[in-house]
């Protein structure tokens, strides 16, 4: 959990806090579907998206505008993909939009 507060404001991860994350994270399927995002963003940029490649369902996008891992680009590549798409930038979270964002 190391990594993981060194992404965010000093107090964003009480142990309160990662103890909900880890119990999370360890659910069946939890790890694959984090990961999958990461994937299909990077098989997109590397091979390009589909022609079809749309996400009809509604959409909201979660975005701290101080993200030290990821940049906004992913934010418009996303919107670009979705027929129904809500983006809620947060000026001062980083990487893991809390509460107090």
């Amino acid at each position: 959990m190391a990594q993981v507060r060194s992404t965010g404001r000093p107090e964003a991860f009480p142990a309160s806090v990662t103890d909900r994350y880890l119990e999370a994270w360890t659910q069946p399927g939890a790890a694959r579907g984090m990961l999958n995002w990461y994937r299909a963003t990077r098989y997109g940029l590397l091979f390009g998206q589909p022609k079809d490649a749309r996400i009809r369902v509604p959409v909201q996008i979660i975005w701290g505008q101080q993200d030290l891992v990821l940049e906004w680009g992913l934010v418009e590549a996303s919107r670009a993909l979705c027929d129904d798409v809500r983006v809620r930038a947060f000026e001062d979270a980083t990487h893991w939009v809390d509460r107090k964002s």
